[in-house]
């Protein structure tokens, strides 16, 4: 199906569950003209507000009860068919957008549907650039006012976005799919957060798992992730476990592969993540908290570069 134009989009979530409490959105045409005025609305999530959202985010959290749950917001502002017709571009889409809007609708009991996306996090590391939006945006000179508002984040994506294409040429998009079967064109297919190494279980049952013994992390409770002692098993679709190595790294964590010890702080699994990796935190070797590759990569996102 030909698509009008791309949305792009900014989503701030209210704790480690990852359902949305801000989301903001800017419709172009394909030519990149905006179309109609930009929305930005606080969410009411139906959930606590972790530690980290209200220390960061500008939101009255007062006034949440009188603020749209996302499932009111997803119906009344059409974004079933917005999302149909149009092209997501998020930064970190990969790693954090597109699972807070299928946590968010699952907890309704709505599945996410398939759609087109770019992610301007995995174009600007694939070209060599640096990963976290406020070093892109100083890179191409795009104002961000305030980082990790929606709105002002769904901004700095579309001026990233218009520099990425001025230097690169058009991008391609991939196809984010419910199930992989579902999709027959020719584009890449992702899906979900993958499964356990030689099994059948789904991360997403392994955090679920994880939050009810107490093992599930927030990386919203860092505020600093220099000397972070970090292990990452498993990949975030579209990155290679190089690539979130080198971009952890990059803020100033001490990310390397293998099975958490004693001192290691996080376990950041993804697709294919080790059975054995799992198993030293679930056994009690491991004092590590589990929390998704795309979690940790967001924090890369909202430290940028250590100096």
């Amino acid at each position: 199906m030909a698509k009008k134009g791309y949305i792009f989009w900014d989503s701030e979530t209210a704790n480690p569950q990852q359902r949305i409490c801000q989301v903001a959105y800017i419709l172009t045409d394909l030519e990149g003209n905006c179309l109609g005025d930009p929305v930005c609305r606080v969410i009411n999530p139906e959930s606590e507000i972790g530690w980290w959202s209200r220390s960061h985010l500008e939101i009255d959290w007062d006034s949440l009860d009188d603020m749209p749950t996302f499932v009111r917001f997803w119906e009344d502002a059409g974004l079933a068919d917005l999302l149909r017709d149009h092209i997501l571009v998020a930064h970190n889409a990969n790693g954090a957008d597109i699972h807070h809007i299928k946590k968010s609708l699952a907890a309704y009991d709505i599945e996410m549907p398939e759609i087109e996306v770019i992610d301007t996090m995995l174009v600007a590391k694939q070209k060599g650039l640096p990963g976290a939006l406020v070093d892109l945006c100083e890179h191409y000179g795009v104002h961000l006012d305030s980082h990790h508002d929606a709105m002002s984040d769904a901004e700095a994506c579309l001026g990233v976005f218009r520099g990425l294409v001025g230097e690169f040429g058009a991008l391609e998009p991939a196809v984010w799919a419910p199930n992989a079967s579902s999709h027959h064109g020719r584009k890449r297919v992702f899906t979900g957060l993958g499964l356990v190494n030689g099994s059948q279980e789904t991360i997403e049952e392994v955090l679920a798992k994880a939050e009810e013994a107490g093992h599930r992390g927030d990386p919203g409770e860092i505020t600093d992730p220099v000397g972070l002692k970090v292990k990452v098993s498993g990949v975030t679709p579209g990155y290679n476990r190089d690539e979130i190595l080198a971009a952890l790294k990059e803020c100033g964590m001490k990310a390397t592969d293998g099975k958490p010890a004693q001192s290691t702080k996080y376990l950041a699994i993804g697709d294919n993540v080790g059975r054995s990796k799992l198993d030293a935190v679930f056994s009690g070797n491991s004092q590590a908290k589990i929390v998704t590759t795309g979690e940790l990569l967001e924090v890369m996102n909202r430290f940028g570069k250590a100096e």
